[in-house]
């Protein structure tokens, strides 16, 4: 029997901010608090909050950007003010009344960002056309760093880093602005394991079960973990600003994901869902904008580097 085993990392909590947010102490303690080991530097056009016209208790908002040639494209949305009031907005915050909730404060890219959500989508694929929200990846990192006993340890480094790459890309473009999604990963309890049938196929015995259990237990450290799931989306999206992995992963050339080619898995797999930070993301690699990315890649083979989402639909 061909048994298929392999760690599959995902992300389970986003958060979306600005480069400038990394030196307000309440930001950097969220960020080591709930462990956003990663984060992925993007670039939209700037948008931009108008005004919220009142007309027979419905609200008409309007937005806009500045397009390649720095004229107005306005983003218009109408809204019962029972559901939805704008109150105003001061320093990036809008002050808004919800329903029954007043006076509730949401950042500027994450009130803008919910008027695009795709509803009942769970991939973003239903809409083929661009939206003003999506995000196009520039750059993939770490905001920890390692310690030599390959634990993750808390660098403030790492952000300055995050926001030379950030002015770095508003230099080139005044109609821009740059977002970071910090991802916070985990890993399945189980890795996933494929029974591939064919005429070759065998009856399981208690011996196989048993080592299929054995090797599905193994993991590796936190730290490669992190690396890994850093070095699959740099390897999946292609960020303009990377270099290291970005052609070739995975690869037992690199010391970084040592661990992984001691273990007995077959495969890694990565999965990234931005929908709760109501983006889509994409990049110059991956033109299709949408909220849930995953790729499958071997580790012991040079098969068709298939997505593991995909995969498993067709299964």
């Amino acid at each position: 029997m061909n048994w298929k085993v392999g760690m599959n990392l995902y992300s389970s909590k986003l958060m979306l901010f600005n480069p400038s947010d990394l030196k307000k102490n309440d930001v950097k303690t969220e960020i080591e608090k709930e462990k956003y080991h990663i984060y992925l530097i993007c670039k939209r056009k700037k948008i931009h909050y108008e005004k919220t016209e009142i007309k027979d208790n419905v609200g008409f908002t309007t937005f806009f950007y500045l397009n390649d040639n720095f004229d107005k494209e306005y983003l218009r949305h109408s809204h019962s003010l029972d559901l939805l009031k704008i109150n105003g907005i001061k320093n990036g915050i809008f002050n808004i009344d919800c329903g029954e909730e007043k006076n509730v404060k949401v950042k500027d890219q994450i009130f803008i960002n919910s008027f695009y959500v795709i509803p009942d989508d769970i991939e973003g694929t239903t809409v083929t056309k661009s939206l003003p929200t999506d995000l196009e990846v520039m750059y993939v990192g770490q905001a920890f760093g390692r310690k030599k006993n390959r634990k993750i340890d808390y660098r403030l480094a790492k952000h300055e880093k995050i926001q030379k790459i950030a002015l770095e890309i508003l230099d080139k473009s005044s109609n821009e602005e740059v977002l970071i999604i910090g991802v916070k990963i985990d890993v399945n309890d189980l890795s996933t394991s494929i029974v591939e049938i064919n005429s070759q196929t065998e009856k399981p015995t208690l011996q196989s079960l048993l080592d299929l259990k054995n090797k599905a237990s193994q993991r590796i450290t936190s730290g490669q973990e992190v690396t890994v799931f850093e070095a699959s989306l740099i390897n999946y999206f292609k960020p303009k600003f990377n270099e290291k992995y970005k052609s070739v992963f995975p690869s037992t050339d690199f010391v970084s994901i040592d661990e992984i080619y001691k273990t007995d898995f077959d495969y890694s797999a990565m999965t990234l869902d931005t929908k709760p930070v109501r983006v889509r993301v994409f990049s110059e690699n991956i033109k299709e904008p949408k909220y849930i990315h995953s790729m499958h890649f071997p580790l012991k083979t040079k098969s068709e580097k298939k997505s593991f989402y995909e995969y498993l639909k067709e299964k």
